[in-house]
């Protein structure tokens, strides 16, 4: 399969093998950032912007403008192709990484917070997160 995420706040899903027209158009809501009457979406709206395929085949998830975290399933038909909304962030996703087991799933959205979501089933401990500079390095010489 060959995917494409767009600015209208869609991805479309071609099989290679009848590429004339896609096989499934997974389209996200309205973007959180109002765009005037006047402005073309496509134009203003950064649409889909996260885009990532489960290890289970066929399956992927997209984060886009409208806030949504998406979890969709290829081989089902056109109108059961949507899993489930995993998560509202309530600003727009703008980037996003499972972690090599795919257990974890980190998001980034556009106020520059992160979200870090778990399949675990159990408590998770609360965590104190610092950022500090670990060293300074002299580039200089």
């Amino acid at each position: 399969l060959v995917t494409a995420s767009c600015t209208d706040g869609s991805t479309y899903v071609w099989d290679q093998r009848q590429p004339q027209k896609p096989l499934h158009t997974l389209a996200h809501g309205q973007p959180m950032m109002q765009l005037r009457p006047d402005q073309d979406r496509e134009l203003e709206d950064v649409g889909v912007r996260y885009i990532e395929w489960s290890h289970n085949t066929g399956q992927l998830y997209t984060g886009s403008s409208d806030g949504f975290l998406k979890h969709w399933d290829t081989r089902r038909s056109p109108a059961d192709v949507l899993l489930e909304d995993l998560v509202d962030t309530g600003r727009g996703i703008l980037c996003g990484r499972l972690s090599p087991d795919h257990s974890s799933l980190l998001l980034g959205d556009e106020d520059g917070r992160l979200h870090l979501l778990s399949s675990s089933n159990g408590p998770s401990p609360e965590e104190q997160f610092c950022f500090r500079v670990a060293e300074r390095w002299n580039i200089d010489n």
